[in-house]
C-alpha cells in the first residue's frame, strides 16, 4: 500500500522542539520534550505528552470515546546527533467488543479483541528541507478484517491471532515553514 499526503502543519523546523509524531499517518523517531503536549484533531486524534526529552506517551482519544482504550509509548535512544534519531515504539488497542471503522473511504476495518504494534524507527536529515523516516517491526492482531468500501476493489484480508512483520519508509519534504509533502509506503498489517 502506498500513500501520498500533502498537508499543512503548524510546525516551523525539523528540530526536537517541533516534533512530528505521525506525519501523513507515518510514525517517526521524534519525541516530545519534557512537559510538552501535542493535540491532533479528529478523526485521527491523539493527545501526546512528553514525559522526558526521550519518552512520549500518546492516547487515542477518538477511540476512547467509543470505549476502546488505545495508546502508545515511544522511547527515543539518547544521542548527541541532532540530525538522526532512533526510537522504539509500542502501540496497542483493546476492542472489548466488535468494532467496525468506516473512517477511510477506501476500506472498512473490523476489529475484535486486541491489537499491538512494536516498531523500531529512524528519522534522518537528507538535506535541510528533506527528511527520511523508516521503521521495521511486527504487529499482533487478535482479529482484523480489511474489506473494500464503496467502489474500491481489492481482496479482503483477515488477520486472526496473527503475528506479521511490518515495514515502512517515508520521504518528507519541507516546502515552506507551514507546508510539508510526504510520500510513504508500508508493507504488512500497519495502523
Amino acid at each position: 500500500m502506498v500513500a501520498l499526503f500533502l498537508g499543512a502543519f503548524a510546525r516551523a523546523d525539523f528540530d526536537q522542539s517541533e516534533p512530528q509524531l505521525y506525519p501523513a499517518g507515518f510514525n517517526t523517531a521524534d519525541t516530545l520534550r519534557n512537559g510538552e503536549w501535542l493535540l491532533n484533531p479528529p478523526p485521527w486524534g491523539w493527545v501526546a505528552y512528553g514525559i522526558s526529552k526521550n519518552i512520549t506517551l500518546g492516547f487515542d482519544y477518538p477511540a476512547a470515546l467509543f470505549g476502546i482504550p488505545g495508546g502508545m509509548f515511544r522511547l527515543q535512544a539518547p544521542t548527541d546527533n541532532e540530525s538522526t534519531k532512533f526510537a522504539l515504539e509500542v502501540y496497542g488497542a483493546d476492542f472489548f467488543g466488535d468494532y467496525t471503522d468506516h473512517r477511510n473511504k477506501a476500506y472498512i476495518l473490523e476489529h475484535k479483541g486486541g491489537t499491538e504494534w512494536y516498531r523500531a524507527s529512524v528519522s534522518t536529515h537528507i538535506s535541510e528541507s528533506v527528511r527520511f523516516h523508516a521503521y521495521a517491526g511486527y504487529n499482533y492482531s487478535e482479529y482484523e478484517r480489511y474489506a473494500p468500501n464503496g467502489t474500491t476493489l481489492f481482496s479482503e484480508k483477515i488477520y486472526v491471532d496473527t503475528f506479521s512483520p511490518t515495514l515502512g519508509a517515508d520521504i518528507e519534504w519541507k516546502i515552506s515553514e507551514w507546508l510539508f509533502f510526504h510520500v510513504n509506503g508500508t508493507v504488512g498489517n500497519t495502523l
